[in-house]
């Protein structure tokens, strides 16, 4: 019966020191990606023409009203700027090829429909520090967390021709009459 009992014992011993606990190991990877949001959006005003039909508007140039204005909007998960560059350094006339200078057109950005402080121009500027030769000029810059987790902000660029108020006279042009046009473009980009 010892032999039994010492069999026994052995073989319980044996077993416990062959065998292996049951432990295993999986890996899962986990990320997260953030990616920069960023949409800039006309909403109105995508076509801006002055005419000038008048006496008046030629020797007094077309002041800003709401049939001048170009609306935008922008939606950003990030601190922005928004750039503004003119096609050309001159606007071109249509049928004669000639040159109108960016100068007679000016322009001012209404921030107050910005859900956050930003800073823009706020006094008449004339285009033509927007021109090719010029590059690109912030219109509007942050100032502090213009994104605000992504709601929309919403801008006014102000037109107005020929005013003499920061910008050149139509009157002082001495401009063969044509109508005269240029490209503007607009660029969101991350601050």
């Amino acid at each position: 019966m010892k032999k039994l009992f010492t069999f026994i014992l052995g073989l319980v011993f044996g077993f416990n020191s062959f065998s292996q606990a049951i432990n295993d190991q999986a890996v899962i990877p986990l990320a997260v990606t953030l990616n920069s949001i960023m949409r800039l959006q006309v909403t109105g005003g995508g076509n801006i023409e002055f005419s000038f039909n008048s006496i008046t508007s030629y020797n007094s140039g077309i002041s800003n009203s709401a049939r001048y204005n170009t609306n935008f909007s922008v939606a950003s998960s990030v601190d922005f700027d928004v750039e503004m560059v003119a096609e050309g350094d001159n606007l071109i006339g249509e049928a004669t090829g000639g040159n109108m200078s960016l100068a007679v057109i000016g322009f001012l950005v209404d921030i107050s429909g910005a859900t956050n402080s930003a800073t823009a121009y706020s006094a008449v500027t004339p285009l033509s520090s927007a021109g090719a030769t010029s590059g690109e000029v912030d219109i509007v810059t942050p100032n502090g967390a213009t994104h605000n987790g992504g709601a929309s902000h919403n801008f006014i660029l102000q037109w107005q021709c020929g005013t003499g108020s920061s910008i050149t006279t139509i009157q002082s042009l001495n401009a063969a009459p044509d109508r005269y046009a240029t490209n503007v473009f607009l660029t969101l980009t991350q601050h």
